[in-house]
């Protein structure tokens, strides 16, 4: 089925930069650096189908020996929300050719009101010398 106001869900996401706590989860073998995302649990709000929850190990001591138990962590199914955003330029793109056609059709009223303003003036143009024709006859 299609997907109903995928603009409407895209709009609803909080996109976020952060970076990954490497030095406290060694384990997880986490990328450096600057990263872009979701906050799982905030889209999980808005689409629960495409966050799971996954267990991963605990914390580990500078041993490598673990400190605790396994953790439930949440995750961003990050492919599934291409087809939202598809769905979110198509809906952008609808919304574009709409306003085109009205911008279109209004400078069209625009030019054609242009051309009854300078039909107008050319009209009392010609009244004007006709009447300072008849007056000075």
């Amino acid at each position: 089925t299609t997907v109903t106001n995928p603009l409407a869900i895209i709009n609803s996401l909080n996109p976020v930069e952060y970076n990954y706590d490497v030095t406290g989860y060694p384990q997880h073998n986490l990328p450096e650096g600057n990263h872009f995302g979701f906050i799982a649990q905030e889209v999980e709000s808005v689409i629960p189908e495409i966050v799971n929850s996954i267990e991963v190990p605990g914390e580990v001591d500078s041993t490598l020996q673990y400190l605790n138990t396994n953790q439930q962590i949440k995750a961003v199914n990050y492919t599934e929300i291409i087809p939202l955003l598809v769905g979110a330029v198509q809906e952008q793109q609808s919304m574009i050719q709409e306003r085109d056609s009205t911008i279109n059709s209004l400078q069209q009223q625009l030019n054609n009101q242009q051309q009854q303003i300078d039909d107008l003036a050319a009209l009392i143009f010609v009244v004007f010398f006709i009447r300072l024709w008849i007056s000075s006859n």
